[in-house]
């Protein structure tokens, strides 16, 4: 729910729910004043304090000054609005204080809607629900109560004790939860950029070129296309230097931090966009029991794609170990049928049978899934496929433009081609770049670099990359970058002109003869 619909439905709800509470209390003590009077005090003084409490939750970062000028605000708010109404001098001064007495709870009120926020995110998301749901029903008693405690005759010789017991009620919860979660969630940093000491930067702008063949661009850039692409993630800079900041804060807080899902986030599609695929792949595979589950579609699509190493087996068999133990990340079934198919499809590319059946076979167990195909793959042997060449810019090795590799998977079932990062390289001081322990499959090269670096003509795009047990290794022709002239449109230039190019064509084509 939004912000501002929760604090108006504080705003309506709450004043209602105390008056409910008074009534109750005023038929179980009787009526030994007038009434109506009464209860228009009681409303008027429910409505000042969820308003008084609204404008502190509105406020960014309340300071002790603010807090104090809205306080005085409040009183005199409270103060004019029992006069307004007749109640007399004593009655306003009754609402002035009652509203002071209110200053301390109301303030406690707004830090018990962050706390609860805090620890829904924490994992715990059923008791930050409840908290939430509670807060309207422990602010209405607590208004009933004071304000009864104040008005109501039978009750006065308890006003101090009430008041002070409600006070106190909300000081303490508040204040032990807010040094609980502050001493062991880092509960105080209003972002993960402030509490990884991230630096306000404006993401880098990468220039991407497919090396696949585009059929919507001319003929002369018909093999490849351009992409621009940010490198942030929730508007944070993907940089390698905030991408281990952030690495280094979720472990010195032994990933016990508010920011644990959004760092975990962050690292894992940060280190996709830096094209670092051993350290995707650590972010994705890492999980915390009870906080953050592993990205297991992300993983396994990575060991799937990646070189067939022992060192990514044993992330394999990391990785399904953890899931045969913990059950965080299985709550959707149907995902689940996504992940257990996942895991088939990795143990099969590693060639292990036994364990890719036993994935398909727990698919049966789930129930009720709403697709019951199943993606069936068969193990595979080939582990030393590879791929090299050379990129040169402009007649020399062009060593600073980085070389990705992507494996394209289509799916049986759903019949969408997918790509995914099997790894990448700078060329060396020769331009030569190499891929090694591929298993067999369609690849394909994208280059990353800045639009000065691919600027120019790209020649010899390899198109598709095709790797078997027939053909498992692939010397490429030499791919080059020119920056002279013709210089490359831009993809939008690059579409204008084959739509003009087609439109003349087709006018060609139907333009009536004239006649002579």
């Amino acid at each position: 729910m939004p912000t501002y619909l929760y604090w108006l439905y504080l705003a309506i709800f709450v004043p209602a729910l105390a008056w409910w509470l008074l009534r109750m209390l005023e038929s179980r003590y009787g009526r030994g004043h007038d009434a109506g009077l009464a209860w228009g005090r009681y409303l008027l003084l429910a409505m000042f304090c969820a308003w008084s409490a609204g404008w502190w939750a509105g406020s960014a970062s309340p300071s002790p000054l603010g807090i104090w000028a809205k306080s005085c605000l409040g009183l005199a708010a409270g103060a004019a609005a029992f006069a307004a109404v007749g109640c007399g001098a004593r009655a306003a001064a009754l609402g002035a204080v009652t509203a002071l007495l209110f200053s301390v709870p109301g303030y406690c009120v707004w830090r018990w809607s962050a706390l609860a926020e805090a620890v829904r995110h924490i994992g715990t998301g059923f008791m930050g629900v409840l908290l939430t749901a509670a807060l309207p029903w422990a602010w209405a008693a607590s208004l009933a109560l004071t304000a009864a405690a104040v008005l109501h005759p039978e009750l006065r010789g308890y006003r101090v004790r009430i008041c002070l017991a409600v006070s106190l009620f909300w000081c303490g919860s508040v204040l032990s939860a807010d040094w609980w979660l502050r001493g062991s969630w880092d509960f105080g940093p209003r972002t993960l950029a402030e509490a990884a000491g991230l630096p306000a930067a404006k993401a880098e702008e990468i220039t991407a070129v497919i090396l696949q063949p585009d059929f919507g661009a001319s003929s002369d850039y018909g093999q490849h296309r351009w992409e621009l692409r940010a490198q942030e993630v929730a508007g944070l800079e993907a940089s390698p230097d905030n991408l281990d900041r952030v690495s280094r804060y979720l472990e010195s807080h032994e990933h016990r931090s508010l920011f644990l899902r959004p760092g975990m986030r962050f690292l894992r599609q940060g280190w996709l966009l830096r094209w670092d695929a051993d350290k995707a792949l650590d972010a994705a595979v890492r999980g915390i029991p009870g906080l953050a589950a592993p990205d297991y579609l992300t993983a396994l699509a990575l060991l799937r794609a990646g070189p067939l190493t022992p060192e990514r087996w044993a992330g394999l068999e990391r990785l399904q170990a953890y899931a045969l133990q913990v059950r965080d990340g299985f709550e959707d079934v149907n995902r689940s049928q996504l992940i257990f198919e996942a895991f088939s499809a990795a143990f099969a590319r590693f060639g292990d049978e036994a364990r890719a059946q036993y994935w398909l076979l727990r698919v049966d167990n789930l129930w009720p899934i709403n697709d019951k195909k199943i993606e069936v793959f068969r193990p595979e042997s080939l582990r030393y496929g590879a791929v090299s060449g050379r990129l040169i810019l402009d007649g020399r090795p062009a060593s600073s433009v980085r070389v990705g590799l992507f494996l394209d998977t289509t799916s049986e079932v759903t019949k969408q081609t997918s790509s995914w990062l099997s790894g990448s390289a700078l060329p060396d001081s020769r331009g030569r770049f190499w891929f090694e322990h591929l298993g067999p499959g369609s690849y394909h090269l994208e280059l990353a670099g800045t639009r000065e670096q691919l600027r120019g003509r790209i020649l010899g795009s390899p198109g598709p990359i095709d790797i078997s047990e027939h053909s498992p290794a692939r010397e490429l022709a030499a791919i080059r970058i020119e920056r002279g002239r013709p210089a490359r449109p831009e993809p939008e230039a690059a579409a204008r002109d084959w739509l003009r190019a087609e439109s003349q064509s087709w006018g060609e084509l139907f333009r009536p003869r004239m006649k002579r």
